[in-house]
C-alpha cells in the first residue's frame, strides 16, 4: 500500500440546489439519503491515519458547498493527521459568495467549476463571471469543467472571460448514468476499458467515498446504477483496494478486450458488466477458465461477454510437437509473411476471410456474425501479430494471422493466439500443402518461447483436422448460444 498515491473523492451527499437531467448520480434539491455523517467522518479519518498513501482529497456531491460544516470538520481534523495532504472540490459555483470567507480560511488548494448547458438554466453568465472571480481569489488554481454537446450556445457569454483569462476548459461527454441516457443502439464491439480511476501503472487510484457504502474505485455508472452487487463494488478500508474485485476487473480490463459499447469508457464499463454475475467476474479476473461440461443458453450469453477470443470451453492450451515439414511449390506461389499487418492492408484480409470462410458456413454464420468479425478484428491487429500471406498470379489464396498475448486472458502465460488461418478452395493439393508447411514453420518458431493457442468451433471441422495436422498436443473449443 505505501508505494500507493490514492486521490480521495469524498461524496459529501446528493443534495444540490440545481436538478440537472444529465446528473449521473440523480442529485437533486432535498436528497439527503447518501449524507455524510459522524460515524462516516471517523471512518475516513481513522483510514487516512492509518495509511499514508493518500495525498489529495476531493469533495464531491450533490452541491458539496450545502456541506460546508463537514468539509470544515474533515479538513480540520485531516490536517491534524497529516497536514501535506491537498484539497480540492467540484462546485456549481453558485454558493462561492455565501460561503466566502469559510472557503478562504480552508485554503482549499484546487477548484472544479462545471458550467453545463443544464447548469446555465440556474445561474446566468455573469452569474458564473462572477464565481470565476470569486476562485481566482480563494483557491490557489482552478479550472471550468464542461459536458460536451454538439452545440454549447451557453459559453458564448463567457468565452472571451475564459480566452482573456487564459482558464482551461475540459470538456466531457456526458455519462449514460443517473437521469441521462442517450439509449443508444450501437452495436457492442470488443474495446479495452480504461478507467480514469486507475492509473497504467497501478499505482494512482482514484477512490471514492459514499455514506453507508464504504470504498469504491468507482463514482459513475457502476455504482449509481447499481449494476453489480456492494460487495464486488465496496470495500470497508484502503488496505482492501487491491484486493477489491472491481479494482482487479478494471486493471485486468486495460489490457484484455471486452465486448461492451459506449462513448465513454464509464459507458463500456457499465455495457460489459451489466448482467454479468460476480462469478463471471472472478474468473476473469483470475484468468483461469473452468471446463463447461453442462450450459444453458444464458451462462454462454454472459460467457461470451468477456472473453477475447471468446473461449467457453477449455480442453487444454495449444502446443505444438515437431511439426516442421516442407513441400515443394509452384514457382508463381508467392510467400509474404511480416510483424504487424499494415492498417492499409486490414481490408484485404477482412474480404479474403468473409470470402473463404463466414461465406462458405452460411449454415452457422450471419450477415450479423460477419460485422462482429470486422469489429473483432479491430482489436485483433491492434494487438502485437505476425502474419503470413499467400499469392498465386497475384491473387491472395491463402492467409494466417497470429496476435500475441504476454498474458493470455485465460491461460494467463504468453501465447500466440491463431486467429484465422484460411486457403481458397480453388487452391490445389500441391499448393494448399506448400502453404500449411510455411504456417507450420512459423508456428513452430513462435512455440519455442511461448504457447500457441488456437480458438476452434466444435462443429468445424476442416479446423479441427488442420490442428491434428500441425500436431496441436491440446486445444480450445469454443462454444456460443447460437451454435
Amino acid at each position: 500500500m505505501n508505494s500507493l498515491k490514492i486521490e480521495l473523492q469524498i461524496l459529501l451527499g446528493l443534495n444540490c440546489n440545481f436538478k440537472c437531467d444529465h446528473c449521473l448520480n440523480s442529485s437533486g434539491p432535498g436528497l439527503r439519503d447518501y449524507d455524510i455523517s459522524e460515524s462516516d467522518i471517523t471512518v475516513l479519518i481513522d483510514n487516512i491515519r492509518k495509511h499514508d498513501t493518500v495525498k489529495m482529497i476531493s469533495f464531491s456531491g450533490g452541491e458539496p458547498l450545502l456541506y460546508i460544516k463537514q468539509i470544515e470538520e474533515i479538513v480540520f481534523e485531516v490536517r491534524k493527521v497529516n497536514p501535506n495532504i491537498k484539497f480540492s472540490i467540484t462546485t456549481n459555483g453558485s454558493l462561492l459568495s455565501k460561503n466566502l470567507q469559510t472557503i478562504k480560511e480552508l485554503k482549499i488548494d484546487f477548484c472544479m467549476l462545471s458550467y453545463d448547458r443544464e447548469h446555465a438554466t440556474f445561474l446566468t453568465g455573469d452569474e458564473f463571471m462572477r464565481a470565476m472571480e470569486l476562485s481566482k481569489e480563494i483557491f490557489a488554481s482552478f479550472e471550468v469543467n464542461v459536458t460536451q454537446n454538439d452545440e454549447s450556445p451557453h459559453l458564448g457569454p463567457i468565452k472571451d472571460y475564459l480566452l482573456k483569462n487564459n482558464i482551461k476548459v475540459n470538456f466531457n461527454y456526458k455519462i449514460e448514468s443517473g437521469r441521462f441516457s442517450e439509449k443508444s443502439a450501437a452495436a457492442k464491439t470488443f474495446n479495452f476499458i480504461k478507467c480514469p480511476n486507475v492509473n497504467d501503472d497501478s499505482s494512482k487510484f482514484k477512490t471514492s467515498y459514499i455514506a453507508k457504502r464504504g470504498f469504491t474505485i468507482c463514482c459513475g455508472p457502476v455504482v449509481f446504477d447499481s449494476i453489480q452487487n456492494k460487495e464486488t463494488v465496496f470495500f470497508d478500508g484502503l488496505d482492501e483496494l487491491k484486493e477489491n474485485l472491481l479494482v482487479q476487473f478494471l486493471e485486468k480490463a486495460k489490457v484484455v478486450p471486452l465486448l461492451n459499447s459506449g462513448r465513454t469508457d464509464c459507458d463500456k464499463c457499465k455495457a460489459t458488466l451489466k448482467g454479468l454475475k460476480p462469478e463471471d467476474i472472478k474468473q476473469f479476473v483470475s484468468g483461469k477458465q473452468s471446463v463447461v461440461s453442462e450450459w444453458t443458453t444464458d451462462s454462454l450469453n454472459r460467457q461470451n461477454q468477456l472473453f477475447y477470443p471468446k473461449f467457453v470451453k477449455k480442453v487444454a492450451v495449444g502446443s505444438f510437437s515437431q511439426p516442421n515439414f516442407q513441400f515443394k511449390r509452384s514457382i508463381d506461389l508467392v510467400k509474404e509473411e511480416g510483424d504487424n499487418l499494415p492498417h492499409g492492408e486490414i481490408d484485404e484480409f477482412s474480404r479474403f476471410t468473409i470470402e473463404t470462410f463466414y461465406k462458405i458456413h452460411t449454415r452457422y454464420y450471419s450477415t450479423s456474425d460477419i460485422q462482429r468479425f470486422k469489429n473483432d478484428q479491430k482489436i485483433f491487429f491492434n494487438l502485437k501479430n505476425k502474419y503470413v500471406k499467400h499469392r498465386k498470379d497475384g491473387e491472395l489464396v491463402g492467409f494466417l494471422a497470429v496476435c500475441l498475448f504476454e498474458k493470455h486472458p485465460i491461460f494467463d502465460t504468453k501465447t500466440w493466439h491463431v486467429g484465422y488461418w484460411g486457403i481458397r478452395n480453388a487452391v490445389a493439393k500441391p499448393d494448399r500443402d506448400a502453404i500449411k508447411s510455411d504456417w507450420a514453420n512459423l508456428l513452430s518458431k513462435l512455440n519455442e518461447d511461448a504457447i500457441v493457442g488456437a480458438n476452434i468451433d466444435y462443429f468445424n471441422v476442416a479446423a479441427d483436422k488442420m490442428s491434428e495436422k500441425f500436431n496441436f498436443q491440446t486445444q480450445c473449443v469454443r462454444l456460443d448460444a447460437r451454435t
